[in-house]
């Protein structure tokens, strides 16, 4: 198999690699097929790939290959420009040839198998890429960079799982604004505790502009978002300039402000009992948010952030659960230190980890959802 295997990449990797080959500055086309070809042969000679089931040891295959791949030529201008799916489509069905249980499996199913393994790898890949530029354009210190990088990636699959989950028949412009709603809730709120000195490097002015970044990381002429396709693919990717975005980091931080300001509030209160006349008749300073440069944009009633009792208190953090330090849904984990943990799966591959109480409630949302609790 491994035999033949090689004859057949050198022949489709060298009739792909021609369509990009003047991108190549350093290797001829001969090295560029010789290293790809490479990359691929040795991910067929992994031992797992035939002791799996046969899905599982195609999407295995194409992994393996891919990270090598990735690894060695990632920062290649042609990198995204090279369709190697034809090329994985035909390998996987050679390797499958020696699988010794590959029932059920014809040619389609795995060239669809192949395929869907290989194109998301790439987008994963891709979208790390423009996250990177992204925090890039906001952050010139390595150290914030890979913070708020961090934030967003970390955050970036819970935000489109939660949308998914959701079963409300909703529009396609409602689904893209709870994702990315909760995408910015959970990463500013995570950079937050991370970044050194928030209030001067996570200002609403910064988080505007790495938004408005996110939405068109590679140029306007550029195709790619890391607004997620599946929520963008009838209505298109919104634009740099979306009020949307604005208006929504406007009140994530005018929320955090009068939350800040309740706190302060009720630690006066309890330092100086005789003034609570005082203060209770003192409305909630807030702090002037910067303008928005684009345009002038009224919140509406319904998005005002209320002076209650509700707000996030402080001095009490055991009126708010703790939560497993390990969740990923981080501040929003609805469960316990305790909790068992588990890990999802997304398309055959490891994921984010989830404790077992907030896994149970997305679950009851989405029951497609695959999971496999940790040992």
């Amino acid at each position: 198999m491994l035999e033949k295997l090689h004859t057949i990449l050198y022949s489709e990797v060298g009739n792909a690699v021609r369509t990009v080959t003047e991108l190549e500055k350093s290797w001829t086309e001969g090295e560029m097929v010789k290293r790809i070809v490479r990359y691929i042969y040795k991910a067929a000679s992994h031992e797992e790939v035939l002791k799996l089931p046969w899905e599982d040891g195609i999407k295995k295959f194409i992994v393996v290959a891919m990270q090598s791949y990735g690894a060695s030529c990632q920062e290649k201008e042609w990198f995204y420009e090279l369709d190697l799916a034809p090329v994985f489509q035909r390998a996987a069905w050679e390797v499958l040839q020696s699988h010794p249980e590959r029932q059920g499996a014809d040619y389609r199913i795995v060239e669809e198998v192949a395929e869907a393994e290989y194109q998301s790898y790439l987008d994963e890949t891709l979208n790390n890429k423009a996250m990177w530029i992204a925090v890039a354009h906001v952050y010139s210190d390595a150290k914030q960079q890979g913070k708020v990088f961090q934030a967003l990636a970390r955050t970036y699959q819970v935000a489109l799982d939660f949308v998914l989950a959701d079963t409300r028949p909703l529009e396609d412009l409602q689904r893209l604004e709870i994702f990315l709603k909760k995408w910015m809730e959970d990463s500013l709120a995570r950079a937050w505790n991370s970044v050194g000195e928030p209030e001067r490097n996570l200002t609403d002015e910064l988080a505007f502009k790495l938004f408005r970044k996110l939405m068109a990381p590679l140029g306007p002429n550029h195709a790619f978002s890391c607004v997620p396709l599946v929520l963008t693919e009838r209505i298109g990717r919104p634009p740099e300039k979306w009020p949307f975005i604005s208006n929504t980091i406007r009140n994530i931080f005018k929320q955090w402000r009068a939350c800040q300001a309740q706190g302060n509030k009720k630690k006066k209160r309890k330092a100086q009992p005789d003034e609570d006349a005082v203060l209770n008749d003192e409305p909630l300073k807030e702090e002037a948010l910067s303008p928005d440069p684009f345009m002038e944009e009224t919140v509406e009633p319904s998005d005002r952030v209320e002076d209650s009792e509700d707000l996030l208190d402080e001095d009490h953090p055991e009126d708010h659960p703790a939560g497993h330090p390990l969740c990923t849904s981080a501040e929003d984990c609805q469960g316990s230190p305790d909790d068992p943990l588990v890990r999802h799966i997304l398309n055959g591959k490891p994921g984010d980890l989830y404790c077992k109480t907030c896994w149970t409630s997305f679950l009851e949302q989405n029951p497609h959802l695959e999971g496999e609790e940790e040992p």
